[in-house]
């Protein structure tokens, strides 16, 4: 997550909105359409230039802080480094020197960190795969004073069981509202790759995995890998991964624990969560950390059955914490196929309230022949870069790889900036930097997603009521609309206009209704669309009011 900076302190432009109600509340948000990024119109270096390959950026904040982490040749044995930045992204910690917050044993880290914060704690951790005793074992450090120090500057420390004599790989981490930290990774077990779990709740002092394996995917043979941990709302915890389907290519699965751990869905039974493809990458998830029910599931998929193998990305989307979710029934393109020769690779999903979800990945550009850094968002259920190429990075023929999204989760608190942020959501990649073969350093991309005219006005419930019945239906949906305030009081707009979307953001239906006392119901039947079943998206628009819901048609 799941997930820098304006150099030249520019605000970046809004020129459009639209509102995001949960339940009742409605939030105005920024129109991602119109939201300009800093790194597209100029470079931004933030990593000390040392001609040493840095990779595997991950970026995040805890509402005052921005911290990075990579990891870097340095020179020849690969460590994991350490930036900050306390004024939203305008100057880091990383610009003149390096920093190294792997103990430097000599033994190598693998892959990409990564992170997590707990801001009711001030806590940081980091977590990564390095060797150990001639196993690649899970490490981790942790920063109780907002970045400052880290545990694992002064020595190693682990998390996984280190008996098994079995490498691990991709590891992730949450905290939950407790304080209890979570971590997923994938290994062999029994020359299978499953999903296995660790558990600490004193911080880091003990793990629940160091004295033996806990697998918590299904040992069906399939092969589980990169699996993601994000919190859901209630403290639901759901990991998602990558696998092999019983019916031939790749899939999402999920394992869902209700009870912090001790169980998980996946334990017993199998879940996908999206449609096969034949090869699949890059895995990501993102969530609201507890405070919606909002969930999002990527990938790189391929269709294709013999090389060369085109990705795309796509999401599989849940409204409702988990339970159901839109790819099992369709499969949704956040990238755009537009000749079936360019492929995304390494894509990565944000949620904030103010700004919606946002995916990243990196692929190559028309005008530059270079990988740049392009990102999609979603706009009253479209994903604006299935249909057009939006990229946030400057395309200056350098490659750039591996983004990494942060933002601002809920505007009520903002970066401590001594005044008012230029950005408030961040993009991080490793680029090519010339001069040595290997000299890859770390780039941001900004924008004012939450403008100061975006900002949620917390204290508005909508006075426009959506009901769709039944949900979950298995034919005709009544949908009503009723305006819950005094009737004889102005009504922003003569007409209601309605509209249902399918999963892939397609319209299905439209209707102009006036309100008679207050009201208006039609009914929608789901037999008329292409696919009868499935998630749809009903919209209601009355003047300034928007309210939408989610319902799944068996």
């Amino acid at each position: 997550m799941s997930s820098v900076g304006l150099p030249s302190a520019t605000t970046a432009a809004l020129l459009g909105t639209v509102t995001l109600c949960l339940g009742t509340l409605c939030l105005a948000t920024a129109s991602p359409s119109f939201a300009e990024w800093s790194g597209a119109a100029q470079d931004d270096q933030i990593s000390f230039d040392d001609n040493e390959y840095a990779r595997g950026v991950q970026v995040i904040t805890d509402e005052q802080y921005l911290y990075a982490f990579w990891m870097e040749d340095s020179p020849t044995t690969r460590e994991v480094l350490f930036a900050r930045s306390t004024d939203a992204g305008l100057t880091w910690s990383s610009t003149g020197a390096d920093r190294e917050i792997s103990f430097p044993d000599g033994n190598a880290a693998y892959e990409e960190p990564a992170v997590a914060v707990d801001p009711l704690q001030e806590r940081v951790i980091v977590v990564w795969s390095e060797d150990l005793d001639g196993t690649r074992e899970v490490h981790f450090g942790i920063s109780n004073d907002l970045g400052v120090s880290f545990t694992s500057e002064t020595g190693d420390a682990t998390l996984s069981d280190p008996t098994s004599a079995v490498d691990t790989f991709v590891p992730s981490v949450v905290i939950d509202l407790s304080g209890t930290i979570h971590v997923v990774w994938h290994q062999s077990i029994d020359g299978t790759a499953e999903i296995c779990y660790s558990r600490s709740t004193d911080g880091g002092a003990t793990w629940s995995g160091t004295s033996g394996d806990r697998v918590i995917s299904f040992p069906d043979g399939n092969g589980g890998a990169e699996p993601k941990i994000m919190l859901g709302s209630d403290g639901r915890l759901i990991v998602v991964w990558k696998e092999a389907s019983d019916l031939g290519g790749r899939v999402l699965q999920v394992g869902i624990s209700d009870d912090g751990g001790d169980t998980w869905s996946s334990e017993t039974a199998d879940r996908e969560i999206s449609q096969p493809v034949n090869l699949m990458t890059g895995t990501d998830a993102a969530s609201g950390l507890g405070g919606t029910d909002e969930l999002f599931a990527i990938y790189a998929g391929s269709f294709d059955v013999s090389s060369p193998f085109h990705y795309e990305t796509y999401v599989t989307m849940s409204t409702d914490n988990g339970d159901t979710w839109s790819g099992e029934s369709s499969t949704v393109p956040v990238s755009w196929d537009d000749d079936h020769t360019r492929s995304t690779s390494n894509p990565d999903v944000f949620y904030s309230r103010c700004g919606g979800a946002i995916v990243a990945w990196d692929e190559a550009d028309d005008t530059a022949g270079s990988n740049e850094i392009h990102i999609s968002e979603l706009d009253g259920g479209v994903w604006s870069g299935a249909t057009e190429d939006y990229i946030v990075s400057f395309p200056d023929g350098e490659n750039g790889y591996r983004p990494s999204i942060a933002g601002i989760f809920d505007t009520a608190i903002v970066p401590a900036t001594g005044g008012t942020p230029d950005a408030d959501t961040w993009i991080l990649w490793t680029e090519f930097e010339g001069g040595a073969t290997d000299n890859y350093e770390v780039h941001q991309s900004s924008t004012a997603r939450c403008a100061a005219s975006a900002v949620p006005d917390v204290a508005h419930v909508s006075p426009l009521r959506l009901d769709v019945r039944p949900n979950p239906a298995q034919g005709p949906l009544r949908i009503t609309v009723e305006w819950t305030q005094d009737v004889d009081a102005a009504i922003p707009g003569e007409t209601c206009d309605f509209a249902v979307f399918d999963a892939a953001g397609r319209q299905l239906f439209t209707r102009s209704s006036e309100l008679v006392g207050g009201r208006a119901e039609f009914v929608w039947d789901p037999s008329e669309a292409l696919a009868p079943s499935g998630v749809f998206f009903v919209r209601a628009r009355l003047g300034s009011e928007v309210q939408r819901r989610t319902v799944v048609v068996k």
